[in-house]
């Protein structure tokens, strides 16, 4: 009677994912949308059919879609509405930038915490050329953020683990390879 029933949640390791399972999740995954797939394509019976429609019809559902495709709701929005340039924006993302850097300069933050900060920052970067299509900031906030890591961190990088020192330093030289690759292009245009 004085005895407590708790209810066991399933554990992940209580029962191991079977090969027929995994394929249904690939498969629901795919169906999802997933970001690997491509493009679909549209006939141009269904072009016709969409620029028949109404025009309040037309905008409601641009509106339903940009809610669920927020990097293109910002890239319309600073095409069609901002008052700012790509140059401003850059000059906000490299305040951030440095801040966040600043931030986990602390002796308290490991190489691990770097690498998070250093991916994390790498897709606003991302998301910040994604919205501006700026190939410039690209370059200039890239060799920031990898000047800045390098200058507060090496210290640090040289105490951690050779494992994770290895990680970290793949992770810089595959960087600064892209940087070359991108400068590349810059200079071709």
């Amino acid at each position: 009677m004085g005895l407590c029933r708790r209810r066991m949640r399933p554990s992940l390791t209580t029962k191991p994912i079977k090969k027929k399972h995994s394929g249904f999740i690939r498969r629901l995954i795919t169906s999802l949308g997933a970001p690997h797939e491509e493009p679909m394509k549209f006939e141009q019976d269904f072009k016709d059919a969409i620029s028949e429609l109404p025009d309040k019809e037309k905008d409601k559902l641009i509106l339903r879609l940009l809610k669920r495709d927020i990097p293109l709701a910002k890239r319309m929005y600073f095409e069609l509405v901002s008052t700012q340039t790509a140059e401003e924006l850059r000059l906000e993302m490299e305040d951030r930038l440095e801040k966040r850097l600043r931030y986990i300069a602390n002796p308290n933050f490991g190489t691990g915490d770097l690498m998070m900060e250093l991916r994390s920052l790498s897709g606003e970067i991302s998301a910040h050329v994604h919205t501006t299509k700026d190939k410039v900031g690209e370059v200039s906030l890239s060799l920031l953020l990898l000047n800045r890591a390098l200058q507060d961190f090496i210290p640090r990088i040289d105490r951690a683990s050779s494992i994770k020192a290895h990680k970290i330093g793949i992770y810089i030289v595959s960087k600064c390879f892209k940087i070359m690759i991108l400068i590349q292009a810059l200079h071709e245009d």
